[in-house]
C-alpha cells in the first residue's frame, strides 16, 4: 500500500506479514495515536511517520529517506528487525534512536557515499551494524559517518557484519 496525496491521523497502525508493506510517500504525514508496531514486513517511509508515543520496530525492515517522529519521552525503537536508510543511498531521520541486540541497521557504502541515520536525540546502540557495497566500491582509507545525533552515543555495536568486497573491513568508532 502506498500512501500518496493525503496526511491522515489514525488511531494505530500494525504492519505483521512477510507480505506486508506500506510506503509513505515524500510529502505525506502519516500520524498514529497509538505507537506504530511493524512486526514484519516493510515500512518505506519518504515522507514523514509521527506518533504520539513510541515507533515500536520488532521485526521486518524500515528504510526510506523521510522522517520517524515521536512524541515527548518516546523514540524509535528496534527490537528486531533491520534498519535500512535511503531507498540506496539516502538519509532517514529518527529520533530519539534505540537499538537493541536483535536489530540490524544497514548501511550501503559506495566511493564517497553512504547511508546516513540521523537521530534527533540520543542514541543507545547494540545488535548488528552492516556494511553492504552500493555502486562503486568504496576504496581503502576512506571514512563514513553513518549515523549522526544532536545529543549523546551510549553502548556500540555488539557485531559489525562485512558485506563488502574484497580486504576492506570497516572500522567502527
Amino acid at each position: 500500500v502506498t500512501l500518496s496525496g493525503l496526511s491522515p491521523t489514525i488511531d494505530r497502525l500494525t504492519i505483521n506479514g512477510a507480505g506486508a508493506g506500506l510506503t509513505i510517500s515524500a510529502g505525506n504525514t502519516l500520524t498514529s495515536l497509538i505507537s506504530p508496531e511493524i512486526w514484519a514486513g516493510n515500512l518505506t517511509v519518504n515522507g514523514n511517520l509521527t506518533s504520539a508515543l513510541n515507533i515500536w520496530q520488532l521485526g521486518g525492515k524500515v528504510q526510506g529517506t523521510g522522517t520517524l517522529t515521536s512524541g515527548t519521552g518516546g523514540g524509535f525503537l528496534s527490537i528486531g528487525g533491520k534498519v535500512a536508510p535511503g531507498n540506496s543511498i539516502g538519509t532517514l531521520n529518527v529520533g530519539p534512536y534505540f537499538q537493541g541486540a536483535g536489530s540490524t541497521l544497514e548501511i550501503e557504502l559506495s566511493n564517497g557515499s553512504s547511508d546516513v541515520l540521523a537521530v534527533t536525540g540520543n542514541a543507545v546502540l547494540d545488535g548488528t551494524v552492516q556494511f553492504l557495497p552500493f555502486g562503486s566500491n568504496p576504496l581503502p582509507g576512506q571514512s563514513y559517518n553513518f549515523l549522526t545525533t544532536s545529543g549523546t552515543v551510549s553502548g556500540h555495536f555488539a557485531t559489525i557484519q562485512d558485506l563488502l568486497p574484497g580486504a576492506l573491513f570497516p572500522i567502527v568508532t
